[in-house]
């Protein structure tokens, strides 16, 4: 019954996996069942994720900028899209890898 929350946290993990559409449908159910009164556009994803992105944008600049100055690229490590992996027979685990 918190769909302001769970709105805050599908859209910080937009932030991260602006892709994926599975969130992108949450983001609108979600925003279907807030009340009249609240407007969805004024819901962020949550604060602290959003610094942690903002931070980490920032960071992977300054290193490109340094690796450029001692003379070699820098480029960010791409995540590999998640996948299945059968566990046990009808169990289904979502993996990541980095």
């Amino acid at each position: 019954g918190e769909y302001v929350k769970a709105l805050e946290c599908a859209k910080a993990y937009l932030l991260l996996h602006p892709d994926d559409e599975d969130v992108r449908d949450n983001v609108d159910y979600y925003e279907s069942l807030l009340d009249d009164s609240t407007d969805p556009a004024s819901i962020q994803a949550r604060e602290d994720l959003a610094m942690f992105v903002k931070h980490h944008k920032l960071e992977s600049e300054l290193i490109k900028s340094a690796a450029e100055g001692l003379g070699f690229s820098y480029t960010e490590p791409v995540r590999a899209k998640r996948r299945e992996e059968k566990v046990f027979k009808g169990t289904i685990r979502w993996t990541s890898y980095l």
